[in-house]
């Protein structure tokens, strides 16, 4: 799952298996159709230089992501750098 907002160049996106939400509304309306035990990997573009989300703001979004998932009997592993960039999948 990543997050990403490239300010006035790119609008905000949300995506999770392949699929792009606007919003995290929009996120979450698509993380509802996933089974409960799903456990996704939290992966935002922190590293991009042009994302304009700020550190606060995916605390932020990664808090409320966690909330919401937990209440559906889902997870959400924290941000690793060395997963997010290898291409490994959670399960």
């Amino acid at each position: 799952m990543d997050v990403s907002n490239g300010g006035a160049i790119y609008p905000s996106a949300f995506r999770v298996a392949g699929y792009t939400a606007p919003t995290l509304e929009g996120l979450k309306r698509k993380l509802q159709q996933f089974p409960a035990g799903s456990v996704f990997r939290w992966c935002p573009q922190a590293s991009n230089p042009t994302d304009v989300f700020s550190p606060g703001q995916r605390e932020e979004m990664f808090k409320e992501l966690a909330g919401f998932l937990s209440e559906r009997s889902m997870s959400i592993e924290p941000y690793s750098e060395d997963k997010c960039t290898s291409g490994i999948a959670a399960k």
